[in-house]
């Protein structure tokens, strides 16, 4: 039997917790005073807009908010998750 990586944690490419961007921060779409942080996000970094109907990321460096865009599976999904509540 060949040696074979051993499995942290699984993965699964319908779990949008698969989805990871590399974004920096830029405060962009929401008024800016980003600090320039490159960062990696994922789905459970990322949070609805309400007031523009699309989707931002709170930075852990200096907490502003900063908008991006995800592909239309990955809004759904996020979404979702608030819809719930």
């Amino acid at each position: 039997m060949k040696d074979r990586p051993k499995v942290i944690e699984s993965g699964n490419s319908k779990d949008a917790g698969c989805y990871v961007k590399q974004v920096t921060c830029t405060g962009k779409g929401q008024g800016g005073g980003g600090c320039g942080a490159v960062l990696e996000v994922n789905m459970q970094h990322i949070y609805p807009n309400n007031s523009t109907n699309g989707f931002h990321f709170v930075c852990p460096e200096c907490h502003n908010y900063t908008s991006i865009s995800v592909p239309a599976q990955i809004a759904q999904q996020i979404r979702s998750r608030y819809d719930s509540d």
